[in-house]
């Protein structure tokens, strides 16, 4: 018999995260560019090389970062968290019995 659901969210990183993110991009691409531009005529051939690997890191990164979701549910059973993409064989389960203390509060995920 399925549990009886009592609440569930999904959280993902939004839009407000841009302005954190934006200087992981910056820092890295301008590191990669100081020692020699790579579309100038006297380029040294590895310099393109080296901006290709730093952005093609920098998107993989952002790209499980902005994919990433936090999924809870709260059953009769118990509760049920899946954080993918690190959870792909299903959710962790938390069973009531197995836990001491729980409490509805609010929080300021930046700043806790």
């Amino acid at each position: 018999m399925p549990a009886n659901e009592l609440f569930s969210e999904t959280q993902f990183f939004g839009k407000k995260w841009w302005p954190i993110l934006l200087p992981t991009a910056i820092i890295p691409v301008a590191m990669a560019l100081a020692p020699k531009n790579p579309f100038s005529a006297d380029a040294d051939p590895d310099a393109g090389v080296g901006l290709l690997v730093v952005l093609s890191v920098l998107s993989l990164t952002w790209g499980l970062f902005f994919a990433m979701r936090l999924r809870t549910r709260i059953t009769d059973e118990g509760v049920h968290v899946r954080f993918w993409p690190f959870h792909l064989r299903g959710d962790v389960f938390f069973p009531w019995e197995k836990i001491q203390k729980a409490y509805v509060r609010t929080y300021n995920p930046l700043f806790e």
